[in-house]
């Protein structure tokens, strides 16, 4: 038979155990809704392959490790991203026929998987929970800076104030 301060302590690692899947539950869903929802509708670029688009990705790290990995749940893009050079004539994501040549220098993958590897590569520096967003695009950075286009930058003004009001109270 255990003693009190060993049921005591049993209880609290359970407790803890509850709100961390609790936690981890909330910002699973939090995240889900930006990537499937939020961000594609903020987006100010149009779709040409859909690899931006299609790669809107979360990780949740807790106290550094990755404990999850998540992405958006649209269409699959029409063709892996061009290389800087290379020239593709088809129909877009948006099905519009369209001429294309590659201006940025990218790894030709899909986007998603460009994502999901910065994440699995990310270290991050904080106790607690961590959440990364990105895209797996190697032009998102041209679109929001010498396009001035929309990609990421406007979820930072969204998940900040609504991330809070996302969690559910424990039942």
């Amino acid at each position: 038979m255990m003693n009190v301060d060993k049921e005591f302590d049993a209880g609290i690692v359970e407790i803890e155990k509850m709100v961390y899947n609790h936690q981890l539950s909330n910002i699973v869903s939090y995240c889900e809704n930006l990537v499937n929802n939020v961000l594609p509708r903020q987006r100010e670029y149009k779709n040409q392959t859909g690899n931006t688009i299609t790669s809107y990705s979360y990780g949740i790290f807790h106290n550094g490790k990755n404990v999850y990995i998540g992405s958006n749940e649209m269409n699959d893009p029409v063709r892996r991203k061009l290389k800087k050079g290379e020239s593709w004539t088809g129909t877009n994501y948006d099905g519009i026929d369209t001429d294309l040549y590659g201006t940025i220098d990218t790894d030709g993958a899909y986007g998603e998987d460009t994502a999901r590897a910065f994440i699995k590569s990310y270290v991050p520096k904080s106790v607690g929970f961590s959440v990364v967003i990105c895209t797996g695009t190697e032009y998102s950075s041209f679109l929001e800076n010498i396009k001035h286009l929309n990609v990421l930058s406007d979820s930072f003004e969204t998940v900040s104030s609504n991330f809070i009001n996302s969690f559910k109270p424990m039942k």
